[in-house]
C-alpha cells in the first residue's frame, strides 16, 4: 500500500494489483471495499478490437420524439444486404488477430427485429463465434414467435429493450404512443423464458425523481437483473420536438452513487458509470 498526501489533504492511497481510492486516513484502510470488488481495469488494447455494432435496420416502428436516429425522418441509406453484414464480419476477421477473446457484435437500427432475414443474420454470427446483443424497442411480436425461441434460450443473445418508466404515463412521455403494455409483456415473457435482458432508460427532468421506483420495478416486479441509462443529448429530434432536460450524466453519477441505491447497484455494470470505473480502476 502507497499513500500520498495531497494538495487536498485528502490521502491517496494505492493498493498493489488492486487499485486506488482517497480518503482522510493517513494510514489507509485495510478493509476497503477495493479489496473485494469485481471490477477489473480493461488492460488489454485488444478488447478495442472484439467489439463492434451493425446498424442493419434504417427502419423503425416506432416515434419516439428524441429518437437519435431520426428514425421517422432523413432516411437516406439503404438497409445493409445480408452480403453487406457478411462481408463486413468477414473483413473485420481478417484485421483481427488470431486470439481467442471474446466478441460480440451489437445489432442496431431503427429496429432490428423489423428484418425479415433478423434469423439469417442471426445464425450467420453465431456460427463465427461471436455473442450478439439486439437494441430493440421490446414492441414487436416476433419476440414472441416460436421461430425466435431458440434465440431468447441462447446465452450467446442478448435483448437490449428501451424502457422509460414503470407507468404507461413516464414511458409514453417521449416514446411512441401505446406501447408501454406491449413492452412489459414481452419482457416478461423473454425473462420466463432465461433470456439475458437488460433494460436502457432515458433520464430527463419527467422520469428523474422516479428512479427508484423505476429500478425497484425493473428488479423486482419483471426481474430484470441489468439496467443501463443515458442522459438526453441535444439533437435535432428535441429541439424540434422542445424537449429539453437539466439532467446530465454528472447528476446521474451523483444520484445513482448514494447509498440508498445499494441495492440496485448490481444492475449497474452496462451504465457509464460503471464503464467509467472500469476505465481507470486498476485490479489484475
Amino acid at each position: 500500500m502507497y499513500s500520498i498526501k495531497l494538495d487536498t489533504g485528502k490521502i491517496l492511497h494505492i493498493a498493489e494489483n488492486y487499485g486506488w481510492y482517497i480518503d482522510g486516513n493517513l494510514a489507509g484502510d485495510e478493509d476497503n471495499s477495493i479489496y473485494s470488488s469485481k471490477l477489473v481495469r480493461e488492460l488489454d488494447w485488444y478488447s478495442y478490437l472484439r467489439n463492434y455494432n451493425i446498424y442493419v435496420s434504417a427502419n423503425c416502428n416506432g416515434k419516439c420524439l428524441y429518437c437519435y436516429q431520426d428514425a421517422q425522418e432523413k432516411r437516406t441509406i439503404e438497409n445493409l444486404s445480408f452480403d453487406d453484414i457478411k462481408n463486413y464480419i468477414n473483413y473485420i476477421e481478417s484485421i483481427n488477430d488470431a486470439r481467442t477473446l471474446p466478441k460480440s457484435i451489437e445489432l442496431f437500427g431503427g429496429e432490428p427485429l423489423l428484418r425479415k432475414d433478423i434469423h439469417k443474420i442471426l445464425d450467420y454470427i453465431l456460427d463465427r463465434g461471436y455473442s450478439v446483443k439486439i437494441a430493440t424497442n421490446g414492441t414487436l411480436p416476433i419476440i414472441q414467435s416460436k421461430a425466435m425461441l431458440k434465440y431468447i434460450k441462447n446465452s450467446n443473445i442478448h435483448f437490449r429493450i428501451s424502457l422509460d418508466g414503470h407507468t404507461q404515463e413516464l414511458h409514453e412521455k417521449y416514446r411512441t404512443k401505446n406501447t408501454f403494455y406491449k413492452i412489459i409483456d414481452n419482457i416478461k415473457y423473454l425473462v420466463g423464458n432465461g433470456a439475458e435482458i437488460s433494460l436502457k432508460t432515458i433520464v430527463t427532468n419527467h422520469n428523474f425523481k422516479y428512479l427508484k421506483d423505476i429500478l425497484h420495478y425493473f428488479k423486482y416486479d419483471l426481474g430484470v437483473k441489468l439496467w443501463n441509462y443515458n442522459a438526453l443529448y441535444v439533437l435535432d429530434s428535441t429541439i424540434k420536438n422542445n424537449i429539453e432536460s437539466t439532467i446530465t450524466h454528472y447528476t446521474l453519477v451523483e444520484e445513482l452513487t448514494k447509498d440508498e441505491y445499494k441495492e440496485y447497484w448490481d444492475m449497474f455494470i452496462q451504465t457509464p458509470l460503471a464503464q467509467m470505473l472500469k476505465s481507470i480502476y486498476v485490479k489484475k
